[in-house]
């Protein structure tokens, strides 16, 4: 089966290139909202399976989204993943000291996302590792 994946950031060149990204395995379905407010409007609507949500948007940020989500009962369980242009290390750091959401550095190495986002699902295949010197996310 198919993951519903809803991309949330204010960056087109962003959201193009990690759509592509996500879309190209064909394990992902990804449905794309240009900012915080939109994110919360489609999140609602389609109920996906998985949010990416960029952590540092205006207006309607990564966390303000979180929040949103976790008070509405229709979202409350829909697992959830910052994106950040901050280093977060291996990519694998957490929101609220270790209890929020996981954060993937958008210079993380190809893949990462993936297997974050398989993990979250319930351990559905993940891809491959990236080989070293791979480009990362971005």
């Amino acid at each position: 089966m198919t993951a519903r994946i809803l991309l949330v950031d204010d960056d087109p060149a962003v959201l193009a290139l990690v759509a592509s990204r996500l879309a190209s395995g064909g394990r992902y379905r990804v449905h794309v909202a240009r900012g915080g407010e939109e994110g919360l409007k489609q999140a609602r609507k389609l109920v996906p399976d998985l949010v990416v949500c960029d952590l540092q948007m205006p207006g309607v940020d990564g966390p303000a989204l979180a929040r949103e989500l976790r008070d509405d009962p229709a979202t409350r369980a829909m697992p959830l993943v910052f994106l950040s242009s901050v280093d977060a290390g291996d990519g694998g750091a957490s929101a609220s000291g270790g209890e929020g959401p996981p954060i993937v550095s958008k210079g993380a190495p190809p893949g990462r996302l993936e297997t974050v986002i398989d993990a979250l699902l319930g351990g559905r295949p993940g891809t491959a590792p990236a080989p070293p010197g791979a480009p990362g996310l971005l």
